[in-house]
């Protein structure tokens, strides 16, 4: 999804001062409702990724944003913590916390702002698939 006003908050959440802001995507059927952090933010708190080395290029990419702050990178991902997947009639997934996750912005067919509660998502499921 090429959608200026979520690359705006995509934006938001890599800026010097990150503001993170509540959203729902509509994701492959699923509605993924939580927060939209930095790229180093989500690397940082994900353990596999760390694992692998990734620590390192989000260091490098931290110091070269912040060298030069007037290139414009093409973001290609979104990234939210304390994700919680929902699906009609389901409780959402994971049910006792949400986790961090990485989306391709290509696989997001909408969105709205703001976290969904578990009634509210089912009722929301049903109109899409309604359709």
């Amino acid at each position: 999804m090429n959608d200026s006003l979520l690359l705006v908050v995509i934006n938001l959440a890599e800026a010097e001062v990150p503001v993170e802001t509540d959203v729902t995507l509509v994701v492959g059927g699923f509605l993924i409702s939580g927060s939209v952090v930095s790229a180093k933010k989500y690397f940082m708190h994900n353990a596999v990724s760390a694992m692998a080395g990734m620590m390192e290029q989000v260091k490098n990419e931290a110091s070269r944003r912040e060298a030069n702050r007037a290139e414009t990178i093409k973001k290609t991902y979104i990234h939210l913590k304390d994700a919680r997947y929902y699906t009609p009639g389901q409780n959402p997934i994971p049910s006792n916390t949400g986790v961090f996750c990485r989306i391709s912005l290509d696989a997001i067919a909408g969105f709205s702002f703001g976290r969904l509660s578990v009634g509210i998502a089912n009722a929301t499921l049903s109109r899409i698939n309604c359709r």
